[in-house]
């Protein structure tokens, strides 16, 4: 089975689960509060990511905190949400859902320069592609 599910498959099956769960009379004019939390649904999902993968996916090296130049701050690889609040304690995306393989350096031996950073947060990437 695929892992994958594309925004109108996440649509039709969250659209079957609340009308499942609402047993509600249309009334002419007026949104129910079924079709009121459809339409958040929708456009929740609409305004999101094609797919996410239930696996666990590396996270990409987004930047050099400026506390110390010895951590990486990462980001979503699907949606690019930066991490920089919580960093490895978010194990889901908190913009996407997506699961978060946290498998990568976190804190480096040394200082990253502003000048190096450029070409490390690169170089990182490119390793994490590999990983994949």
């Amino acid at each position: 089975m695929d892992s994958l599910i594309t925004k109108e498959e996440a649509i039709k099956i969250v659209t079957d689960i609340i009308c499942d769960f609402f047993d509600e009379e249309p009334v002419e004019g007026k949104a129910t509060e079924k079709d009121e939390l459809l339409l958040k649904v929708n456009k929740a999902i609409r305004n999101n990511i094609e797919k996410v993968s239930a696996e666990g996916k590396l996270p990409k090296a987004l930047r050099i905190s400026d506390w110390g130049r010895k951590e990486v701050i990462y980001s979503c690889p699907i949606c690019n949400t930066s991490f920089t609040i919580l960093g490895n304690h978010e194990k889901h995306c908190h913009n996407c859902g997506q699961k978060i393989n946290w498998d990568v350096p976190i804190l480096l031996t040394r200082q990253i320069s502003e000048d190096e950073e450029k070409e490390f947060i690169a170089k990182l990437n490119k390793e994490l592609e590999e990983k994949e």
